[in-house]
């Protein structure tokens, strides 16, 4: 919103803001109110352009990890650990997995190209897990063996990072 200056009848000098500010803030606040209510409509534009947002977002997250191990941002922390979650639920196992995905993995272009391959094939894993108590039990064997070995991987580079310091 623009605010510009001008003269009042007094020749002091005040902010104002310009109706078609004004007009516009209303329109958003109305279109809040049906999003809230209908749900959000986009045309295939806005689709196409929240998409390309939403592609240069998880490009710019994934440098930040790769560059700053650690760092904090406003990634959501249950960012697509499908079959973890599915297995573990929200657990330290999960928890762990997520950590060694972040510091390890994202750091080289394998472990990059490792996490693209599973965020397509994962829902799926996911899905096929949930459907069976015997399958999520084989699936918690096998992965408990994945996180005890991230875990020490994991181990071992904090024990390195506090060597050097």
């Amino acid at each position: 919103m623009e605010q510009r200056k001008k003269r009042d009848s007094d020749g002091r000098a005040g902010a104002f803001t310009a109706a078609t500010d004004l007009a516009q803030m209303g329109v958003c606040e109305k279109r809040m109110h049906f999003e809230a209510t209908l749900g959000k409509r986009r045309s295939a534009t806005q689709e196409l352009d929240s998409g390309r947002g939403t592609a240069r977002h998880d490009r710019f997250h994934r440098d930040a990890v790769r560059y700053r191990p650690g760092v904090e941002t406003s990634e959501p922390q249950s960012r697509r650990c499908f079959v973890a979650t599915a297995v573990f639920g929200e657990s330290p196992e999960t928890q762990t997995l997520r950590q060694f995905r972040d510091t390890v993995l994202e750091r080289h272009w394998i472990g990059r190209a490792a996490i693209a391959v599973y965020y397509f094939v994962g829902p799926c894993i996911a899905d096929f897990l949930l459907a069976g108590r015997r399958r999520q039990a084989i699936a918690r064997a096998l992965l408990r063996q994945v996180v005890r070995i991230s875990g020490r991987i994991l181990a071992a580079r904090r024990d390195r990072r506090c060597e050097s310091a």
